[in-house]
């Protein structure tokens, strides 16, 4: 029976590809876990993955989230990711991984996220009363505030400096944008968005990985419409489950 040390939840024992493989859930990857295994399965963690490839081990890095390089520091990391095995993502378009960092299909895999809130909030099926833009990672505030100038808008209220440090384009919250509390829990996040009537997600241009997918899904669990910038996790996944817009 093969061996499979991770940070997931895996099942105990199971059945892939004709053999019999065995899980080891950790929360931390020592070098002890590491060894035993025939395979160690990362969630984000490159750090992790690093050290169980020093260690001779086969690698899959789960939702690594990487953004446009910058500097030399990009040599240094591409060249660190080029020993992991394989990646899987949760979106398809891997195109700007490939470019900037050499992640390409060939050591690719794409599996479907889920709505975070299923099974712990019902939705309640009203209409709700605002237009929201929910979420940190890599959005076009400004565009949001540009776009619904007259309507009413509202921004959970974030740590103008976090957001920024997530890379996400904002100058400052303009008068006819109305700030509403969240304090980054789940049940807050079910509350803001069974509220809206309308959730848009507008992510910036240079942006190479699915940064709202979470978001959405979540508004869509909850029977919101949704109006969303194209891109990986985006384009590459809906149809027309969502209005789909160019950035900006």
């Amino acid at each position: 029976m093969r061996h499979v040390v991770t940070d997931f939840r895996f099942p105990a024992t199971f059945e892939s590809h004709g053999e019999s493989w065995q899980a080891e859930r950790v929360d931390t990857f020592s070098a002890a876990a590491v060894l035993r295994s025939d395979l160690v399965v990362v969630n984000q963690d490159i750090k992790a993955g690093l050290l169980a490839k020093a260690l001779g081990k086969k690698v899959v890095i789960v939702d690594v989230i990487l953004r446009p390089p910058a500097g030399v520091k990009q040599h240094l990391v591409r060249f660190a990711l080029g020993r992991i095995d394989y990646f899987i993502h949760y979106f398809r378009d891997v195109r700007g991984y490939k470019a900037a960092w050499g992640i390409g299909p060939d050591r690719s895999g794409y599996v479907p996220f889920k709505p975070n809130l299923r099974g712990r909030y019902v939705p309640s099926d009203r209409e709700g009363g605002y237009i929201v833009c929910f979420g940190q990672s890599c959005r076009d505030y400004d565009t949001y505030f540009a776009a619904t100038r007259g309507l009413n808008a509202v921004m959970p209220f974030r740590d103008l400096a976090i957001l920024k440090e997530h890379g996400s384009l904002i100058s400052g919250i303009p008068d006819h944008v109305r700030v509403i509390p969240n304090d980054g829990s789940q049940k807050d996040a079910a509350h803001i968005l069974d509220d809206a009537m309308l959730v848009v997600v507008p992510i910036r241009k240079d942006n190479i990985c699915s940064s709202s997918i979470g978001t959405y899904l979540n508004a869509m669990y909850l029977g919101k419409p949704c109006i969303l910038t194209e891109g990986p996790g985006v384009s590459d996944v809906l149809t027309d489950q969502a209005v789909i817009v160019p950035p900006g």
